[in-house]
C-alpha cells in the first residue's frame, strides 16, 4: 500500500469444473451399505463458482464472498448448494526483506 493511501476496493471471481471418478461418501466407501447412491445418479462433473468483494482500510480488510456448486447427485429434488461468508482480516506491519552480503 502506498503512503497516504487508505481505502482499497477489489472484486474477484473464479469458476472451475471438478471431475469426480468415485464419490466414496455417496457410493459407500468401496463396500455394500444400505445408505448409498447408485453410480448412475452421481454427478461426475461438478461446476463451482465464487465471487466476492474486498474493502480495505489501512491494514484491515472486510471481505464478502458467495459461492455456488452444482448438485452432486440426482436423487429427489436436484439442489445446488449456495453459501457465503463475511470475513474481517487485520494484519501487522509489512515485512521488508533484507539481504546480507
Amino acid at each position: 500500500m502506498r503512503a497516504g493511501k487508505r481505502w482499497e476496493l477489489a472484486a474477484f471471481g473464479s469458476g472451475r469444473i471438478r471431475v469426480v471418478g468415485y464419490n466414496a461418501l455417496l457410493q459407500g466407501q468401496f463396500r455394500d451399505s444400505p445408505v448409498t447412491v447408485s453410480s448412475a445418479r452421481v454427478s461426475r462433473a461438478i461446476l463451482e463458482g465464487e465471487a466476492g468483494i474486498s474493502l480495505g482500510w489501512k491494514r484491515c480488510s472486510a471481505l464478502l464472498t458467495i459461492a455456488r456448486r452444482s448438485a452432486e447427485f440426482t436423487v429427489g429434488q436436484v439442489r445446488p448448494h449456495t453459501y457465503g461468508g463475511v470475513h474481517l482480516v487485520c494484519g501487522g506491519g509489512t515485512h521488508r526483506g533484507r539481504t546480507n552480503r
